[in-house]
């Protein structure tokens, strides 16, 4: 079972997702090969999503669901060691202040993963 933990930094700060919050490594990422999965996927599917806009959030959206699975099922054909990372992952994201809750970047971000097959959210 692969593993990252989501952190916030510090005020000002941005992480590799465009947001107050970065992704590491967790217990059984040793080579930090499951994180930076994390971060190419959330990379990909954000680029794909730049000019699209959704009046009820995008985190709702059937059209952005579809598209990231669409990106996910092309990554376990092209690149099934990498899809193998985002399968049955555990998100660890305890103790995220309120503001990081409300980013907009990290509600995004955690939508992505929300999609991922078989991904828990430990918080």
């Amino acid at each position: 079972m692969a593993a990252i933990r989501i952190r916030a930094l510090p005020e000002g700060s941005m992480g590799p997702l465009w947001g107050a919050f970065t992704v590491e490594s967790a217990d059984g990422d040793f080579d930090g090969a499951v994180a930076a999965s994390v971060i190419a996927f959330g990379r990909w599917v954000i680029g794909g999503m730049s000019a699209y806009r959704s009046k009820g959030g995008v985190e709702e959206s059937s059209l952005f669901k579809s598209y990231t699975m669409e990106c996910f099922e092309e990554l376990r054909t092209e690149a099934p060691e990498v899809a193998a990372h985002l399968s049955d992952l555990v998100v660890m994201c305890r103790a995220l202040s309120d503001e990081l809750d409300a980013d907009a970047m990290w509600r995004l971000s955690r939508a992505i993963l929300a999609t991922l097959p078989d991904v828990r959210f430990i918080e």
